[in-house]
């Protein structure tokens, strides 16, 4: 079974499936290779049959963990590794991308982990602030997804709202879907995104139908959210860090060419690559990136960070909404519109 997800590059996440099938497969190194050979984004960077000798050379003496690890640095797949027993064999090492953020690990860690809650407030009377933390995948993401699409509700209720601040700055990913549903009032019903392949043009869109994800023609929410008020014409600032990263990319990029929306901060982590998820046994799983991130418009970020419009290194502040300088900056643009 192939199950194509967008992780979260600490905790390894599933957000959409495919299925496969890896019969006639002779041994678990002919499984990797095959898929490597297939389905890798990256697939046509390499020399497959210098590649498959060399792989075959390392499993024989070092097993599939160093022979996947060889497969994925020639590659140059940063996002992909395989599991065996629940270890992780990684190739390209790739590590949190440069951030002048202030903020301690610890509280870093609660976000991107997800034991933090969404947090949303007025700035000004009339601008709405929604802090959006990575959301780990459960059976049932209902309880995250209501959360975010609660509270702007909740402020598009009980004040005149103008415009709204999405603070992403410390979201390291996860599951898409309640992030995306849950956003769906200020994302809109139309094409929010897509997976794509450039090799093959393979191209599967993230868009939003009467409050639900849709990727591809596959409903992948049904959380039934109604009667919320359509935000998706007011203006919208997204702060974006180098903390940002994998699935918060996604809820990033959702926001790109949005008609009134500006981002401002970092740039992001740069894990924009939707990765597989390959069982090959019961203890074995491969993973390996198999699309890139692109906007509504259809502009591809091939691992490649999301760009912010303001650059603004540092001056941020957590715990004193008013002193945080992007923030500051955000109401400034906020008020200009």
């Amino acid at each position: 079974m192939v199950i194509r997800n967008c992780t979260f590059f600490l905790i390894f996440l599933f957000s959409g499936i495919i299925i496969g099938d890896i019969k006639g497969q002779e041994s678990l190194i002919d499984s990797v290779i095959y898929y490597g050979r297939t389905t890798s984004v990256m697939r046509d960077s390499v020399n497959w049959n210098e590649l498959e000798v060399a792989m075959r050379i390392i499993n024989e003496e070092e097993g599939l963990g160093k022979a996947a690890s060889h497969m994925l640095r020639e590659l140059g797949d940063f996002h992909g590794r395989i599991w065996i027993d629940d270890v992780p064999y990684f190739g390209v090492s790739k590590g949190w991308a440069p951030s002048n953020m202030k903020i301690d690990s610890l509280n870093l860690a609660m976000y991107q982990q997800t034991s933090a809650k969404v947090h949303a407030s007025l700035l000004n009377s009339n601008f709405g602030y929604l802090r959006v933390p990575g959301v780990i995948y459960r059976e049932d993401n209902l309880a995250e997804a209501t959360s975010i699409y609660s509270k702007i509700d909740s402020l598009g209720k009980n004040a005149d709202i103008q415009g709204w601040v999405v603070d992403l700055r410390l979201n390291g990913g996860g599951t898409m879907y309640p992030m995306l549903a849950g956003l769906a009032p200020l994302l809109g019903n139309q094409v929010i995104g897509a997976f794509e392949d450039p090799a093959t043009n393979y191209r599967d869109e993230w868009s939003i139908k009467d409050g639900e994800l849709y990727i591809g023609e596959y409903q992948s929410t049904d959380y039934g959210f109604k009667g919320v008020a359509d935000m998706a014409q007011l203006p919208v600032v997204v702060l974006i860090s180098g903390f940002t990263a994998s699935s918060g990319e996604v809820v990033a990029i959702s926001f790109k060419e949005r008609p009134k929306t500006i981002f401002i901060g970092e740039n992001t982590a740069a894990y924009t690559t939707a990765v597989s998820w390959i069982v090959l046994s019961e203890s074995v799983v491969l993973q390996l990136t198999e699309s890139y991130y692109a906007d509504r418009l259809g502009n591809i970020y091939p691992g490649t960070s999301v760009p912010p419009d303001i650059q603004i290194d540092g001056g941020d502040d957590f715990y004193n909404l008013e002193n945080d300088v992007k923030i500051q900056k955000a109401i400034e643009w906020l008020e200009a519109q």
